[in-house]
């Protein structure tokens, strides 16, 4: 039997929108994963200088925003370790979780430009295929533009998959998903000035927020 193909997309979602829903829809659609965990950080390393809405409350609203969905879940696993969220710790928790299931870690190319950063990076790419969203029409990139310097040596073309390949035998792919102009950043000042959320976050979402006044 084939490995189970297991999808992990990480974030603050804070709050989730439909920019985040879309664009993993997108990706399900071309990659067909068994499983996809969208799993929210509980102390985002990258963002110390902001505190995001308590874990508790971006972890609902995910799954409202979610719903019923037997392929895309919502994993409280990085809420559940506490601590800093650290990628490598979130995958070797999954793989031992899930002996033999091939792990795929999903990016936007923005947080995918900013891995060099992460810590033990090179073991996390060894640790799984990674699948890198962009949005067309944003940047023009040519090539292997897209690929940061100290990744891109690690890996060579595989022109018969067009895909990125590494000597872990992983491997390293682009898909451009609908440009969707939201940002959780936006949502938030939005609530703060007072503003209508309405289509730029689910219903389920935008009444989550109002009942517990986040972000005012």
């Amino acid at each position: 039997m084939k490995p189970l193909r297991i999808a992990v997309f990480g974030g603050t979602f804070d709050p989730v929108h439909f920019g985040h829903l879309r664009s993993i829809q997108e990706v399900q659609d071309r990659m067909r994963f068994d499983k996809v965990f969208i799993i929210p950080n509980r102390r985002p390393p990258h963002k110390s200088d902001r505190h995001p809405a308590p874990f508790n409350h971006r972890l609902s609203m995910l799954r409202l925003a979610l719903g019923r969905n037997a392929v895309i879940q919502v994993s409280d696993i990085e809420g559940r370790r506490g601590g800093p969220s650290f990628t490598v710790e979130t995958l070797r928790q999954l793989q031992a979780s899930r002996v033999g299931a091939r792990l795929f870690l999903i990016l936007g190319v923005d947080s995918f430009a900013e891995i060099g950063t992460w810590k033990r990076f090179r073991e996390v790419l060894d640790d799984c295929d990674i699948v890198v969203m962009e949005r067309p029409g944003r940047k023009e990139r040519k090539g292997a533009s897209w690929i940061p310097l100290e990744v891109r040596r690690l890996y060579g073309y595989d022109a018969a998959k067009g895909v990125y390949r590494n000597k872990a035998n992983k491997t390293l792919a682009l898909v451009r998903v609908t440009p969707f102009d939201v940002s959780a950043s936006a949502v938030r000042q939005a609530v703060k000035e007072g503003r209508s959320i309405r289509f730029l976050t689910p219903p389920a979402v935008e009444r989550y927020i109002q009942e517990h006044r986040l972000y005012r």
